[in-house]
């Protein structure tokens, strides 16, 4: 966790090279543990994710992400948790110019959040849904559960 809490200092400084080190470092740490804790390795391929994106390496980040969303299924859901990871492709992709996808990652976002009983005064909630109404020309599916799941169609 000390690494974690540096590369996040790093990174509020400006200093994503730093940063990015801290949490590489972390991450090989945490993958040759004796056991390896997937919660944490998807905290720091999230935080990996989005120095990448801020560096504007957009697939990359995509790639940190997605793996990052990989390990959160695996041990606790779609969670806010997951749906602020899955906000953050959303923001890659629409750099990337995948305008459709990347809002329909934001109406997956916003159910589950939503799921999560999180409402509009909630800072990540009210984002979504400001990301949202900025293009309301792009049709956007509303997600529904499939056997209890929330979807997310990365």
């Amino acid at each position: 966790d000390s690494l974690h809490q540096i590369g996040l200092t790093f990174e509020d400084h400006g200093e994503n090279t730093l940063a990015l080190k801290a949490f590489s470092r972390e991450m090989s740490l945490r993958k040759s543990a004796h056991y390896c804790d997937k919660r944490r390795v998807a905290r720091v391929l999230n935080a990996i994710g989005v120095i990448q994106c801020k560096r504007g390496k957009f697939k990359n980040a995509i790639e940190f992400f997605t793996e990052a969303l990989v390990n959160m299924d695996s041990t606790g859901g779609r969670n806010a948790t997951f749906a602020a990871t899955l906000f953050n492709v959303g923001l890659a992709l629409e750099k990337m110019g995948e305008t459709e996808r990347a809002f329909q990652t934001y109406a997956e976002t916003l159910m589950m959040y939503k799921v999560e009983g999180l409402g509009e005064e909630n800072p990540m909630v009210s984002k979504v849904i400001n990301k949202i109404r900025k293009n309301p020309n792009v049709e956007i599916e509303v997600p529904v559960s499939i056997n209890g799941q929330l979807p997310c169609t990365l």
